[in-house]
C-alpha cells in the first residue's frame, strides 16, 4: 500500500511543480472492497476501514491517497458478456 502510495504522491507533487493549474486524478476500479489486493488504497486516509473491513489494520488508512487528487474516476471493467 504505501508503494502506490507514495507514487502518487510524488507524482502529484511533480505535475503541480510544472503547472499547479494542471488536474491530476486517477481512474480506479469500483470493488473497493477487494482492491487491497492490488496493494491499492484509493480511499482518502480519513476513512478508516478497518472499520467496516475485517482484511483491513488500523494502518490501511494511512495509505489512503485520495486526498493527493483533484478528482477520481471510479469505474468497472467488465470481461466477457
Amino acid at each position: 500500500m504505501k508503494t502506490i502510495h507514495d507514487f502518487v504522491v510524488k507524482a502529484h507533487d511533480k505535475v503541480k511543480s510544472v503547472n499547479p493549474k494542471i488536474q491530476f486524478g486517477v481512474y480506479v476500479g469500483g470493488w473497493y472492497s477487494t482492491y487491497y489486493d492490488s496493494g491499492v488504497n484509493w480511499a482518502s486516509p480519513k476513512y478508516d476501514t478497518s472499520s467496516n473491513y475485517s482484511w483491513a489494520t488500523p494502518e490501511y488508512k494511512n495509505y489512503g491517497y485520495a486526498d493527493h487528487l483533484d478528482f477520481m474516476l471510479v469505474g468497472r471493467l467488465c470481461f466477457g458478456r
